[in-house]
């Protein structure tokens, strides 16, 4: 099981849904896709 926390900090980007830290990214197995 993964848990998340979500932070709003507002729309840095308006390419991306959703911003992830490297661990997490390497946790959900999707720090190469992009």
């Amino acid at each position: 099981m993964i848990v998340v926390r979500i932070n709003d900090r507002g729309p840095y980007s308006t390419d991306r849904v959703i911003s992830l830290s490297r661990a997490a990214a390497d946790r959900l197995n999707t720090s190469n896709k992009y």
